[in-house]
């Protein structure tokens, strides 16, 4: 899923104090129920619910999973991201960006590309929103992009990205549910004091129809959530083999589906409706 944002207004739009994050109501009650009802089979349920989760999870009872890459779950959401993003013919990558699942991205799909101290492509995961910022005023070349996976809204470093960049998107893997902002087109003619207005917290007066996109997005992708977190709470209290046999065959169908879409090799199975055998062909 994507949704693309869009700020011409390049000045100090912000408030005074950052908007804090509020867990849904929802979402607590769900988590809670999840910890009290998890069985031995959580892990399980966890993956067998995942539509395309079967693409870097083996598929229990059996030790391998639908692509025959071995890769983790990263490697292949790199596959969604890059579906609509043109790269040059050569490019530069931050050397902090040495993801490992990145670099055998590129690898796997015979992109030539050196690490620099100053890059046209610049990664972020799991890192502190200051240390984005100023690792991208340090390091990222004009026009350059810039893909950070996040683990909530981050509203104002959003709306932050919007003003330095020309195309900011909020992507959301298909696979499992990951959040991603991607940017595009660096505009580095700002001055620094506006990186530092940003570290000293100068950051709240985001428009309301920017936050209104941001939390729709958000409200779609929760819903995604809330439905997978009810199905493993039912069949956590529920344990019908039949019906998680019916779920576990759909996302089989899903993943091998995803693999024929991005070219992907990967095992051809033959699933026996009356049984959890499967057959690779």
């Amino acid at each position: 899923m994507h949704v693309f944002l869009k700020n011409n207004n390049i000045v100090f739009d912000f408030v005074d104090e950052p908007i804090p994050e509020i867990l849904s109501p929802v979402n607590k009650t769900l988590d809670l129920q999840i910890n009290t009802y998890k069985t031995k089979n959580y892990d399980l349920l966890v993956k067998i619910i995942e539509p395309c989760g079967f693409l870097y999870s083996k598929i229990y009872p059996h030790d391998f999973s639908i692509s025959r890459l071995n890769k983790d779950c990263l490697f292949y959401e790199f596959f969604e991201i890059f579906a609509n993003i043109s790269l040059d013919n050569v490019f530069s990558i931050g050397n902090f960006s040495k993801n490992t699942s990145l670099i055998d991205y590129f690898l796997y799909n015979c992109f030539l590309f050196k690490l620099n101290t100053t890059c046209d492509l610049c990664f972020f995961e799991n890192v502190e929103k200051n240390e984005i910022i100023e690792t991208i005023s340090k390091v990222q070349n004009k026009n350059g992009m810039a893909i950070i996976k996040i683990d909530s809204k981050n509203a104002d470093l959003i709306y932050f990205l919007t003003t330095i960049y020309e195309n900011v998107s909020l992507f959301c893997s298909k696979i499992a549910l990951d959040h991603f902002i991607i940017c595009q087109n660096y505009n580095n003619t700002y001055n620094v004091n506006y990186i530092s207005g940003f570290k000293m917290g100068i950051h709240k007066k985001i428009p309301l129809y920017f936050l209104n996109i941001i939390n729709e997005y958000y409200c779609i992708i929760d819903q995604r959530i809330f439905f997978n977190k009810s199905q493993i709470i039912f069949y956590s209290l529920y344990e019908n083999s039949e019906k998680i046999k019916e779920i576990k065959n759909k996302n089989i169908i899903n993943s091998i589906k995803w693999c024929q879409t991005y070219g992907i090799p990967h095992h051809n199975i033959k699933i026996n409706m009356f049984s959890d055998k499967i057959t690779v062909i």
